[in-house]
């Protein structure tokens, strides 16, 4: 089992702030970091946008990935919400550790 991290863009700072509170409190993730709102700039259905927008990096274990991915879709305003999601190769033992506590395939009888 691995550590994910899960980074996801949301127009509106408080929903994404209710989002990860949501999220942690039902032990899908192990914790939510929103950066500072910030500008992005894209093309969307031919059309120069810019959107203020609020960063919302996740950690939790990679099992919960495609649920939690699922999850943020299902709520988030956009078509096509950035969500993206890598493995973590590294780091801190006892921060990886924490972070898989709430891993839905971990062995609690162990």
């Amino acid at each position: 089992m691995n550590v994910c991290l899960l980074l996801f863009s949301h127009p509106d700072p408080l929903e994404a702030d209710r989002l990860v509170r949501t999220l942690v409190s039902e032990k899908q993730v192990s914790c939510g970091h929103l950066f500072p709102v910030g500008v992005s700039i894209y093309e969307w259905e031919g059309k120069l946008v810019r959107d203020q927008e609020v960063n919302v990096l996740l950690k939790l274990s990679e099992s919960s990935c495609e649920s939690v991915t699922e999850r943020i879709r299902s709520i988030h305003p956009y078509t096509v919400p950035e969500i993206l999601y890598w493995t973590v190769d590294g780091g801190n033992p006892s921060y990886l550790e924490w972070v898989m506590r709430f891993d839905p395939k971990k062995d609690f009888r162990s």
